[in-house]
């Protein structure tokens, strides 16, 4: 069957459809794709290969933001108020969890960023200038290469953490549990202002300002 192409009217009624019935086209068609009673409908019958392979790129993408959508939720408990900081919630704070928790929730993003920080994999090679290398026990090869792979992981796990982090903040500006604690860790060495906002800029902490009240919330 020749493809024809849809007039304004018919264009005009599927999405007014659409809108009726809350679909996103693409999720639509992603659908009739999956589904195998549809596969002999004369509507779905000459779509190739390429067009399939385009609308599964969409469904990944829309999946990842989606996984960071619910990331953000305020029931993950990631939302830290500056006015209403506590002293337990920082004692309470653990990147362990946090991660822990990203993975469980979004796994294939977990994975996805892993594989990403890992692309190179000569980075699992010793560094001799790196601060974390100088404990690594030199008599015994296994157990140093055991060490070193476990120090790498750990490594990742903490940017997978951050990185994640500064999507969700960039989502919904009031997920900012890690922000909040590096802040008001920068705070109490003493971080110039302006590295402090640079860092805020780049979604990893929260302002100055923001710090200022989460300090006097905690002096309370």
């Amino acid at each position: 069957m020749a493809l024809a192409a849809a007039s304004r009217t018919q264009l005009n009624a599927l999405l007014e459809t659409a809108d009726h019935q809350k679909l996103i086209i693409p999720a639509f068609m992603i659908s009739i794709l999956r589904h195998t009673d549809f596969c002999d409908h004369p509507a779905v019958d000459d779509l190739d290969i390429p067009f399939y392979s385009g609308l599964g790129q969409w469904e990944n993408k829309t999946q990842y933001a989606q996984s960071i959508r619910d990331l953000a939720e305020k029931d993950n408990g990631w939302h830290f108020s500056a006015r209403n900081t506590s002293a337990a919630q920082l004692q309470n704070f653990r990147i362990e969890d946090m991660a822990k928790n990203m993975k469980s929730l979004a796994p294939e993003l977990w994975d996805l960023l892993g594989l990403l920080l890992s692309a190179n994999r000569q980075t699992m090679e010793v560094d001799e200038d790196d601060p974390m290398e100088t404990d690594l026990p030199e008599d015994d090869p296994t157990r140093r290469a055991q060490k070193l792979a476990e120090r790498r992981e750990g490594l990742i796990t903490i940017k997978k953490v951050v990185m994640i982090s500064v999507l969700m903040q960039s989502t919904n500006k009031n997920c900012n549990a890690l922000e909040s604690v590096f802040g008001i860790f920068l705070h109490a060495s003493n971080t110039p202002s302006k590295v402090i906002e640079a860092l805020a800029h780049m979604g990893i902490s929260i302002s100055t300002d923001t710090i200022e009240n989460a300090v006097h919330s905690l002096s309370r």
